[in-house]
């Protein structure tokens, strides 16, 4: 196996562990947070994770909201989609409208529960932690038989 080849394989599996920690956790509701995670410009010297910008709050949380808020159409939409994944029962759209205003009132305030909570570090850290392990490892073995082979 080349490099590139390596950086594409170590690269996809980082992206499965996330996915597969995010799943073990519960933290996958909509599934839209991982359909955001693709491995881009693989090289044989580089690749890159590309994911949403909210992915942080997946061991973070989100905070409370400096300022006025979000009370935007886009985060109400959001928690909506997020209610109905949960399987929150709701009476009828009216309710699910309300519900999702009342939750975004309540983490614009207060911050999410995994935040308030002071967060983990078990969705993304750990599985960059062995990315980073098994890249150095197979890089550095692909390079010493390489380098055995031409002498």
């Amino acid at each position: 196996m080349n490099a590139q080849e390596i950086i594409q394989t170590e690269f996809n599996a980082l992206r499965t562990d996330i996915i597969n920690r995010m799943i073990s956790a519960g933290q996958m509701a909509t599934g839209r947070t991982a359909l955001k995670f693709t491995v881009e410009n693989v090289s044989d010297s580089h690749g890159e994770l590309w994911g949403a910008m909210w992915t942080f709050t997946l061991e973070k949380g989100r905070g409370p909201a400096k300022g006025k808020g979000n009370s935007s159409g886009d985060f109400v939409a959001n928690l909506k989609l997020w209610i109905v994944a949960k399987g929150i029962q709701v009476k009828d759209e009216k309710d699910l409208d309300r519900l999702a205003k009342f939750f975004a009132w309540y983490i614009n305030k207060f911050g999410t529960g995994l935040f308030r909570r002071g967060g983990r570090t078990d969705i993304y850290t750990p599985a960059i932690d062995q990315f980073m392990k098994n890249i150095k490892e197979k890089l550095f073995v692909g390079f010493q038989n390489e380098f055995v082979r031409t002498i």
